[in-house]
């Protein structure tokens, strides 16, 4: 069995490349034998806070490199503090930044490890997430969600949710686990907030979130269809997507040879 992934992203209508604030982590290759432990993760930073999308790429490569769950207090996450504290210092500060920089960054977490223990044979392999915020994990198979990871309803998405902070002075927020099996044929998609609700909402509504999707090969259709969701007029029987950073992550698991493309 093999696992194919592939990172798609898109900044805010209106913002730079640069003003980007989410964050992914793939394996260096694609794709890879599922005899390994692949992991995957996907992080929002908060747009309010300094320096949001250096704390987010610090989440998302400490669990990609290390895979610790996001509740994870001692050592790496005091590590990854003490590292996004010495890259904001590297140039002083003006005194109005000094103090929000004090307050801390905030960014979600999704990370998900997939693993299969006997390479050769045909037999289901695992896979165990972790979460802290709104990004979540979709586990689709034949074409019906399976999984909605950590948030399963549209109506649960808020303005304020709970969210892992650079500050050390900061207050424990929760963290969520779950865990499952996949098999050849399974897809995981791993959602920052926006995208996340949007895939909800069209469940909710009995639209098909996966048809347009599936559709997705290149970098440049995802950037299409996310305008479309942006700034199409709500029609019947469909739904707008919220202006924010988007990221998404596709996993297809598959035997045999490695596939030519994504689902």
């Amino acid at each position: 069995m093999w696992a194919r992934y592939k990172a798609f992203w898109r900044p805010k209508h209106g913002n730079s490349e640069a003003e980007y604030e989410d964050a992914f982590w793939l394996p260096t290759s694609s794709p890879l034998p599922a005899c390994e432990t692949i992991r995957l993760a996907v992080a929002d930073g908060a747009t309010e806070t300094l320096y949001a999308n250096l704390w987010a790429k610090l989440l998302v490569r400490s669990y990609g490199k290390c895979g610790h769950p996001v509740d994870f207090l001692d050592p790496a996450l005091q590590r990854i503090r003490g590292v996004w504290k010495k890259c904001v210092h590297q140039r002083p500060l003006p005194w109005y930044a000094e103090a929000k920089v004090q307050m801390g960054a905030f960014s979600s977490l999704l990370g998900l490890s997939i693993t299969k223990v006997n390479a050769g044979d045909a037999s289901p392999g695992t896979w165990i997430a972790h979460a802290v915020g709104d990004s979540c994990l979709f586990h689709i198979r034949e074409d019906k969600c399976l999984a909605a990871f950590p948030l399963k309803t549209s109506g649960e998405f808020s303005s304020r949710p709970a969210l892992l902070s650079s500050s050390p002075a900061s207050r424990p927020c929760p963290s969520f686990t779950t865990d499952g099996c996949w098999k050849a044929g399974d897809v995981f998609f791993l959602m920052t907030d926006a995208l996340a609700c949007w895939f909800l909402a069209a469940l909710e509504r009995g639209i098909d979130p996966l048809e347009p999707l599936r559709r997705l090969e290149q970098q440049e259709d995802f950037d299409q269809f996310i305008a479309q969701q942006r700034f199409d007029a709500v029609e019947a029987g469909t739904s707008s997507l919220r202006n924010d950073d988007v990221t998404m992550i596709v996993c297809e698991m598959t035997s045999g040879k490695p596939p030519p493309g994504l689902p």
